[in-house]
């Protein structure tokens, strides 16, 4: 190995003398000998992000614990406010969270007591037959008769309450058939022709010809519900009468001039149904014709 001096600088002993060497890189067998250490897996940390819960998850949660069921196990109660992982609140949105859920449990307390409270002013059938002295006479007198007139006394009450019921129900069926008759009265006389109503209606009206084409036409139909009715000659007020009876019936009546005199006019009157139905009202009777 050689060295570098200067003209004026002596060469020391080779004792003295420091070598420096210069290490080559290992070969290829020594770099196939080299073991390679495993280095451990990377494993993230948990976090927690914020994430946009609904109204209705913290509801559903809040129910659930109150009821003492447990909730999923990623999901964690923080203040009175449930999370999921992934999941960060701030301090105010946690304030505003716990104050709702405050407010939430007092008021579902305070319906709670005033239905409790409801529930404790009624007073139960036995405080009312305790307080009654009439009422614990009678209940004393029963108990102490036989089991057989007991079971009479208790069979005769419930005959007597359903003969009370159903008398209560005819009574109403009846009213409302009473009251029910004006308005199918109205319903058929509004079929009417206008000028007809105000003729049918004034005291020019002939009553004893409605009195006696009423039953007539009735009588035939309900007997030939096809068949075509022909009346008499009539004059011009029986006409109208007919005409509006036929209407109130759901007939259909038509003029037309006698055979017998040109001057003489008769009234045909036909059903455009295969049925006749007789109206539970009839024309006299609303108009209060007797």
């Amino acid at each position: 190995m050689g060295f570098l001096r200067t003209p004026d600088e002596n060469i020391a002993p080779e004792e003295h003398q420091i070598h420096i060497a210069v290490l080559e890189p290992s070969s290829s067998s020594d770099e196939e000998d080299e073991v390679v250490l495993p280095q451990p897996a990377h494993v993230p940390r948990a976090r927690y992000h914020r994430r946009r819960l609904g109204q209705a998850f913290h509801q559903a949660m809040l129910q659930a614990y109150q009821d003492g069921v447990n909730g999923p196990s990623n999901i964690r109660r923080i203040s009175g406010i449930y999370m999921c992982r992934n999941y960060r609140v701030g301090r105010k949105r946690s304030r505003r969270l716990d104050n709702s859920a405050f407010l939430q449990s007092l008021g579902k307390q305070g319906e709670d007591d005033m239905y409790e409270d409801i529930v404790q002013q009624e007073p139960t059938v036995f405080e009312r037959l305790l307080c009654d002295e009439k009422a614990m006479e009678i209940w004393e007198s029963f108990t102490s008769q036989p089991e057989e007139e007991q079971h009479t006394f208790l069979t005769g009450q419930v005959t007597l309450e359903n003969a009370k019921q159903r008398a209560t129900k005819e009574r109403c069926d009846q009213n409302s058939l009473n009251k029910s008759k004006p308005s199918v009265g109205n319903k058929r006389f509004k079929k009417i022709c206008p000028h007809v109503q105000e003729f049918l209606n004034s005291e020019n009206m002939p009553k004893t010809t409605l009195l006696d084409l009423e039953p007539r036409l009735i009588e035939f139909f309900q007997s030939e519900p096809e068949g075509h009715y022909v009346s008499d000659p009539l004059n011009n007020d029986d006409r109208k009468v007919i005409h509006g009876l036929a209407q109130y019936l759901d007939l259909c009546s038509q003029s037309f001039n006698s055979q017998i005199s040109y001057d003489q006019r008769c009234t045909k009157v036909t059903n455009p149904k295969s049925t006749f139905v007789t109206p539970t009202v009839l024309l006299s009777q609303f108009l209060g014709i007797s």
